[in-house]
């Protein structure tokens, strides 16, 4: 009787490991189909969103669709590199199953049919989860796939603007000359700096810019300073902190200030940027003082920034107010890749 059941046993464990490998190398190969189709759109939207970051684009509503296209691809790069990742934990996995498998030869088969159902345990829920994952990947290949088809217009659209002057991420990132993933944020200051909007009773403008601590706010501020267009516009740029505000007088905090640049020559109207950095709100009354002491002082032309982490200043704008939100974790993983790889693809 018993090499009759141990017989069966064997026999139904073989059929068992057969259809779990048969469903197993099924969804491996429709997976690897999907993920080379994966691989082939994100090429597309890589070349072009490096085409258009290589343009001057000053259309706000086509910066949003390369902001759209660029989160698009940091999502398709992640879910990548994670479907890469899981592929090298099923191969050092698939080696350890041998050798597992290869010492349970020496077993009784009592003791297989119970070992074999404690491994095979493992595989079980590696399939359920793989179901998971796939319906992940189809969501995101047809979600990118849409996003490039609807892309001609835009596409069609960047050979009317300016190339500019850039390298490749592997050079620039290293170098200051780009503040990555804040091409849109940096396009709406220089927008906003470079407009000489007709003055208004001596009214000068306002832009504030809202964000958690080290969300990048001062950064990107000073990082537009430095564009050379910025420097051509206004003869003096001045940075104040929210400690050097305690007057609300603009002629008394000349000299408490940090003066970021300065060229008398520059421009012949003598326009002046400020730049308020605040850890939180301002009261009205210090505001009114101080804005009503910058439009005594400054030429109509200048303009002023205001950084904050508080919402509130949003009232204090002659403009509307630019967010600023943390990079989402596939950005901040394809900005390692290219920072440590020179290149999106570490295997290329």
């Amino acid at each position: 009787m018993e090499p009759l059941l141990s017989a069966i046993v064997g026999d139904l464990v073989s059929r068992a490991l057969s259809m779990v490998t048969q469903r197993y190398l099924q969804s491996k190969g429709a997976e690897e189909e999907k993920l080379q189709r994966l691989r082939a759109v994100l090429l597309r939207i890589d070349a072009t969103v490096e085409e258009a970051e290589g343009r001057h684009i000053t259309n706000q509503a086509m910066l949003q669709q390369l902001q759209m296209l660029r989160r698009g691809m940091y999502r398709g790069y992640y879910t990548l590199d994670t479907f890469r990742y899981r592929a090298h934990r099923d191969e050092a996995y698939g080696e350890a199953s041998t050798r597992r498998s290869l010492a349970l030869s020496r077993f009784s088969p009592s003791s297989s049919r119970r070992t074999f159902f404690s491994v095979c345990d493992a595989p079980s829920r590696d399939l359920v989860l793989d179901a998971g994952s796939c319906s992940n990947l189809d969501k995101m290949l047809s979600s990118l796939e849409r996003m490039i088809g609807d892309m001609q217009e835009f596409v069609m659209f960047l050979a009317s603007y300016p190339r500019i002057s850039r390298q490749p991420y592997s050079a620039y990132l290293f170098h200051d000359q780009v503040m990555f993933g804040r091409q849109m944020e940096k396009e709406t200051i220089l927008s906003f700096l470079l407009c000489r909007e007709a003055a208004r009773n001596g009214s000068l403008g306002v832009l504030p810019i809202i964000g958690p601590a080290r969300v990048g706010k001062s950064t990107l501020v000073e990082h537009v300073c430095h564009d050379e267009r910025v420097r051509r516009r206004f003869s003096l740029i001045v940075f104040f902190s929210g400690n050097d505000l305690n007057g609300g007088n603009l002629a008394t905090l000349k000299g408490s200030g940090v003066i970021k640049h300065q060229n008398l020559a520059s421009s012949p109207r003598g326009d002046s940027l400020a730049v308020i950095e605040l850890a939180g709100d301002m009261d009205e009354e210090t505001w009114r003082g101080l804005y009503t002491s910058a439009a005594n002082h400054l030429t109509p032309g200048s303009k002023i920034i205001l950084t904050s982490r508080s919402e509130k200043i949003a009232s204090l704008g002659t403009a509307q107010s630019l967010v600023l939100k943390f990079l989402s974790q596939e950005a901040y993983w394809y900005f390692f890749k290219t920072a440590a790889f020179g290149s999106t693809d570490p295997e290329c």
